[in-house]
């Protein structure tokens, strides 16, 4: 209902959350006037579309956070738990090397890409030379 999809719409459903999500009106139903708002796709011939590749950025640092949390039960006392006594764990260098040859067997088997970025410091003025001897060592 929220996506308002009407006879003559062309749409897709998520196989993993069964979401109808609507790509845009049939060229079909398009009229001679410019004044519409719709944006008119072709309509898919041929057999239906069973895959869509989905593109995700996820930083290494999401990784780190998202493995280093403990997960708790589905149940309601777990997540009530961890509602009122959050765990806090550190990232471990442990941790790191296993993401990291997750990331790499990814890498190599083409299902994801690393893509460079810039590494911007607040106040760097700040850092003693330990952490300038890091930085330079990691780049």
């Amino acid at each position: 209902q929220k996506e308002k999809v009407e006879i003559g719409d062309v749409i897709y459903i998520e196989a993993n959350s069964g979401a109808v999500k609507r790509q845009g009106r049939c060229d079909a139903y398009a009229t001679e006037y410019d004044l519409e708002t719709e944006e008119y796709v072709p309509l898919p011939k041929g057999d239906v579309h069973k895959k869509k590749e989905v593109v995700q950025d996820v930083t290494l640092h999401d990784l780190d956070v998202a493995n280093a949390r403990p997960q708790g039960g589905q149940d309601i006392l777990s997540i009530m738990g961890s509602l009122i006594k959050p765990k806090k764990t550190e990232i471990t260098d442990k941790l790191r090397r296993e993401i990291n040859k997750v990331v790499n067997k990814y890498i190599d088997q083409g299902v994801a890409e690393l893509v460079p970025g810039v590494l911007f410091v607040d106040e760097v003025h700040m850092l003693d030379i330990e952490c300038f001897t890091y930085l330079h060592r990691a780049l």
